[in-house]
């Protein structure tokens, strides 16, 4: 039963069957478009001119219907691909209709015919081009990034739920998010990093079961996404007075959150960087130095937080801010520290 062969068709009389159908069916098709299009049009003109009649009514169906197959039997099956194509047709079309147009009309054949090319020819040409420029821009395919060529680039392609593996990483989300990264931490003497366990191990800090940094200060509500500490200075640039550097270390799960809470922390600690860096840590006392800095970096990510529409964040950052006393010397202003970053990003 599924021999293939038992389906052939030796004398070709199904395949002219076939060829006749179709054909029938595109007069068919031409007829009904035809007596569609006339009855419009007849109305249309009637109202227009005042003119009605049942039996123009009539009339203008007929030789809808009469056009109509004599366009669908004589081009149906002519390929009207591209513009020179549709000019082709349509001025065949209109040229029939024209011309039977005229018949029934009792005028000039010829004319009528002439007629109708021209204005056929112009509308096929008008929806050729329509038909043309709707397949190119459906057709045309954008060069699409591939996430092998944003890696090349350096770009850091974890998404919201996925923590950070890399210094790389973070260092990449500084670029995209907060300013140029190495010209930043270049002018406050800084770097930033992914915090590994024994980061924390070495400031009596540790990743908690949600694998967040563990604060040891209540004032933070249990958990923080980076810290700053201050690098160990040598007796030479004691002896040059030069300015204190920093180290950022950050949770690798920040990279969980959304690009907001992002500028926030990176901000955040950014700050408190240059807060050694202009040697505040030096003239303040450890409690007083911690307590000030901590509260100029929260109103910064506060308002960050707010800009952004964190609204779970902008309640933590509100919290803590008043956790740290809610105020801080001008020494502390957070905002020269913004101008130390190059191509700043933060609030974009």
């Amino acid at each position: 039963m599924n021999n293939p062969l038992m389906f052939n068709d030796p004398s070709g009389e199904f395949w002219e069957a076939g060829a006749l159908l179709t054909a029938v069916a595109i007069a068919i098709q031409g007829t009904l478009v035809g007596t569609i299009v006339a009855a419009g049009m007849y109305i249309l003109k009637s109202l227009v001119n005042n003119t009605w009649s049942w039996g123009g009514f009539a009339r203008s169906l007929l030789i809808g219907a009469i056009t109509g197959a004599a366009t669908g039997g004589l081009t149906g099956g002519m390929s009207a691909s591209g513009f020179n194509g549709a000019v082709i047709v349509g001025s065949m079309n209109g040229a029939i209709a024209g011309g039977v147009y005229a018949l029934f009309n009792k005028e000039n054949f010829f004319t009528g015919m002439y007629r109708g090319a021209v204005m056929g020819a112009a509308i096929g040409g008008i929806t050729g081009l329509i038909s043309s420029t709707f397949q190119y821009f459906s057709n045309k395919k954008p060069t699409l990034t591939t996430l092998g060529d944003l890696k090349n680039q350096g770009y850091d392609l974890t998404t919201i739920g996925e923590d950070y593996t890399s210094t790389l990483q973070v260092r990449s989300d500084f670029d995209n998010l907060v300013g140029d990264y190495e010209v930043s931490t270049s002018n406050i003497n800084n770097e930033m990093k992914l915090a590994s366990n024994a980061d924390l191990n070495a400031y009596n800090y540790n990743f908690n079961s949600n694998g967040h940094i563990q604060s040891n200060d209540i004032r933070d509500t249990g958990y923080i996404l980076g810290f700053n500490v201050g690098k160990s200075r040598s007796w030479l640039s004691n002896l040059f007075n030069e300015n204190l550097g920093s180290i950022t270390y950050i949770s690798p799960t920040l990279g969980r959150y959304s690009d907001g809470v992002k500028k926030a922390v990176m901000g955040h600690e950014y700050i408190h960087g240059y807060h050694r860096y202009i040697g505040l840590a030096v003239k303040y006392s450890q409690k007083a130095f911690h307590t000030y800095t901590e509260a100029s970096a929260h109103q910064f990510s506060l308002g960050v937080s707010t800009i952004f529409g964190d609204s779970w964040y902008q309640q933590s950052e509100l919290g803590m801010f008043l956790n740290y006393g809610g105020k801080f010397p001008s020494a502390f202003d957070w905002k020269p520290a913004l101008y130390k970053i190059s191509n700043l990003k933060l609030f974009k």
